[in-house]
Formats: structure tokens, sequence, C-alpha cells
């Protein structure tokens, strides 16, 4: 299936969730929006991706 990830279209195996779209990319700290809705951590591992949506993942940066 076709998503968009960060403004690029990309193509994705269907049933796939945010937690295996992630683990495949070899990404483990991230902030995930899909279609402009930011996903809670816990939601990762059971919200599967639709054909068509729009996914920005968003690196998180510690600092002080």
């Amino acid at each position: 299936m076709k998503v968009i990830i960060n403004k690029k279209e990309e193509e994705l195996k269907n049933d796939i969730t945010v937690a295996q779209m992630l683990n495949d990319r070899g990404i483990n700290r991230v902030s995930v929006w899909i279609n402009n809705t930011q996903l809670k951590r816990a939601e990762y591992e059971s919200f599967i991706l639709s054909p068509c949506d729009n996914i920005k993942l968003l690196r998180i940066i510690g600092g002080g």
C-alpha cells in the first residue's frame, strides 16, 4: 500500500502496525503523527496503517 512518510510517497506492506513500520526502519525514539493527529506511544502496537495515510515521524531530541 502507498502512504506518505515525511512528505515522500512510500510503499508499505498491508496490515502493518506503526510499531512494525518503525522496527523495519530501525527507529525507536520518534513522535508519530497520522493524518495530523499525534499517536500515544501505547497505540503504536495496535494502530494499523491505512492506504494514503499521511505519516510524520519527528525525532525526539534530548538536551538540557
